[in-house]
């Protein structure tokens, strides 16, 4: 990306996520922890811009009318995601996570008729988890009890920057177990955002589901429910310098 598009990018960012976003990804971006300014050596992401998704409701007859917006902006080695969310059920943490299929589900993947699309049934459709939307976006494990927990009113804003050198070197290693529902990435594969799937789960526990629902490992089905999804796109950006418009 040329130095003038960089630019405008970075312009951009406050529009589409916050002025904190843009303060905190430009201070961690010159801090070495050493005190110096020297940038350190770091992976460079060759798809910067900006990528946006809008999630629409899964399983409503448990799940309300939930629906939210995520931004991802990347920049250089920063990486920072914003989701909101409205209309979630109350009081309870939303698992959230980029899976790395390449579609939502519709009612056609309730292939058990329970009139639920549970997290097994959803798989074949929006894949494997690749990046959890947790507290912690440099491990696929780290952040894995950090789950943002929805207001009193079905809201809940989640914000994460992180060092896309240390995500990447997370997302690379070995696959130490083959039969969870996470996934590294393959040999040689980019993070690709584009085209990527965003799914927010969670009901709560006292809600009435039917046995055949399933869930995965030992945690309540309740809990892994897909109730939101939407795919990643890339957005557009004008470039003044061009008098065009591109990505």
């Amino acid at each position: 990306m040329s130095i003038k598009k960089r630019s405008r990018l970075e312009k951009m960012i406050p529009t589409i996520l916050s002025v904190g976003a843009l303060a905190l990804m430009v201070s961690c971006a010159g801090d070495t922890g050493d005190g110096s300014s020297e940038a350190p050596q770091q992976q460079q992401q060759e798809d910067e811009g900006v990528y946006s998704a809008s999630l629409t409701t899964l399983n409503s007859s448990v799940a309300g009318a939930s629906a939210g917006t995520a931004k991802i902006a990347v920049v250089g080695d920063k990486m920072a995601v914003t989701i909101q969310m409205n209309g979630v059920p109350v009081r309870i943490s939303h698992l959230q996570h980029i899976h790395s299929g390449s579609a939502c589900p519709t009612a056609a993947a309730d292939t058990n008729a329970d009139g639920f699309v549970d997290v097994v049934e959803g798989v074949p459709s929006y894949g494997p988890i690749l990046i959890p939307l947790d507290g912690d976006l440099r491990s696929q494990a780290g952040g894995m009890n950090s789950s943002p927990v929805a207001s009193s009113t079905g809201t809940y804003t989640y914000f994460r920057t992180v060092s896309i050198t240390d995500m990447l070197t997370d997302l690379r290693a070995p696959d130490t177990d083959d039969a969870d529902a996470v996934a590294k990435l393959a040999p040689g594969e980019e993070l690709n955002l584009a085209g990527r799937h965003i799914v927010i789960h969670g009901v709560p526990a006292s809600t009435t589901l039917p046995a055949t629902v399933q869930s995965i490992k030992d945690i309540p089905a309740q809990a892994t429910l897909p109730i939101a999804c939407g795919v990643i796109e890339r957005e557009t950006v004008s470039t003044e310098t061009t008098g065009t418009t591109g990505t």
